[in-house]
């Protein structure tokens, strides 16, 4: 779905389900996101990490994470517009596998 070039040019974009076909700025990371199904569900709390956990918990289900895929800071009056335009072009461009298919699974 995407090929980032490696000189740091943009990479164009084809997104085969709908045809739509760009140019995505540099600073538009290149995410994968792969969701699968695990027979036995593990304590999501025990699996966070020490420094810096992010998680989303309730009732035992949820998501556990840590580290960055991607940064974006903005500022000014378009602010949220650019941040609307980025995260449209990180969506377009992601590399997606979501073998559950469920709420909260693929790119989150």
């Amino acid at each position: 779905m995407v090929a980032r070039e490696a000189t740091g040019r943009p990479a164009r974009i084809h997104n085969r389900a709908n045809g739509y076909s760009h140019r995505v700025s540099p600073d538009v990371p290149a995410l994968v996101a792969r969701t699968v199904a695990i027979e036995e569900p593990q304590d999501l709390l025990a699996l966070l990490p020490v420094d810096a956990p992010v998680s989303w918990v309730r009732r035992g289900e949820g998501l556990v994470g840590w580290g960055t895929s991607a940064v974006l800071r903005t500022s000014g009056a378009t602010r949220f517009a650019d941040a609307a335009k980025w995260w449209t072009e990180v969506v377009a461009s992601a590399q997606v596998t979501d073998e559950v298919e469920e709420p909260g699974t693929g790119l989150v």
